[in-house]
């Protein structure tokens, strides 16, 4: 039963996810599973208030130094709550330490490529489980490395597409693809953070025609942009322009924050190919720790 739903990709009139279908191979889930799994990331199911967060798998990739990488997003089926989860027993990657860099803070709706987890040279097929708890239900999702879950994150086979390039330094190293590059800032609550980034993208998008009736996925044909977003944190985070203009290579935005705290933000530097085909976009991280004004 669950390799028929590998093939057909289909459970009725439902669209099977590929981290649901992966978690009917890996787990050899009933049918009560899976139907759970499609009611969790159903957009018919989601309300308001008080539904569940879901893990989601989206792919492993290797990246240019050799070490595979595996890809997470989420969905959060509320309409409007954002949920703050911080990483211990309701919000951990195992095996490993709880914490591996995933997001805490969970806005609305469908996130995609958040954040990677890179496996261990000398065990590379360890097995990732991503588990969240949240108002009552708890979902796991666990990677998967078969080849069907490759991606393309750094560089399209057939058009040669690339993600843009990323710094946060001027004449610094840049970096491409999800896994992304992180730097640490402090700031104050009196005063609003400027941060820079740098982006730059040489390789068109192809243009590619959607299927008829079918919505834009987010992101999709806007060139190149960057947007930022709360990632972690329990206070209120202001952006003065969450999506910046870019100006001769240059982006920038000035952030507030009502509450001391340890923050992290992220950007994301895209070339307006849809998130759905696992490239090709970067995604930067800034870990903020603020102070209270004195």
């Amino acid at each position: 039963m669950a390799n028929r739903a590998v093939q057909s990709g289909m459970l009725g009139p439902f669209l099977i996810p590929c981290s649901v279908v992966a978690l009917i191979v890996m787990l050899g889930a009933s049918w009560s599973v899976v139907d759970a799994q499609v009611t969790a990331l159903s957009d018919q199911n989601q309300h308001r208030r008080g539904q569940s967060v879901s893990p989601v798998y989206e792919g492993w990739y290797r990246g240019s130094d050799g070490l595979i990488r595996v890809l997470f997003g989420y969905q959060n089926r509320n309409i409007d709550e954002r949920l703050d989860i911080p990483v211990g027993p309701n919000n951990k990657v195992e095996p490993g330490p709880p914490d591996q860099g995933q997001p805490t803070f969970f806005l609305p709706g469908k996130q995609y490529g958040l954040f990677t987890v890179t496996l261990p040279k000398d065990k590379p097929a360890t097995d990732v489980t991503w588990t969240i708890t949240s108002n009552g239900n708890t979902y796991s999702i666990p990677a998967n490395l078969d080849p069907i879950y490759i991606i393309e994150a750094l560089k399209t086979t057939y058009t040669k597409n690339e993600p843009p390039k990323l710094r946060f330094v001027a004449d610094g190293p840049s970096v491409m693809g999800p896994g992304g590059v992180t730097t640490s800032l402090a700031a104050t609550t009196s005063k609003p953070l400027t941060i820079d980034v740098w982006v730059s993208d040489d390789t068109a998008v192809v243009p590619r025609r959607r299927p008829s009736g079918r919505e834009p996925r987010p992101n999709e044909g806007a060139g190149l942009t960057v947007e930022w977003t709360k990632f972690r944190g329990s206070g209120e985070v202001t952006f003065s322009n969450a999506k910046p203009p870019i100006e001769a290579g240059k982006a920038t935005t000035a952030v507030s924050f009502r509450e001391p705290g340890e923050y992290a933000l992220r950007v994301v530097a895209s070339d307006g190919s849809p998130f759905g085909d696992e490239c090709c976009w970067t995604n930067g991280y800034v870990r903020v720790m603020v102070e209270a004004s004195q």
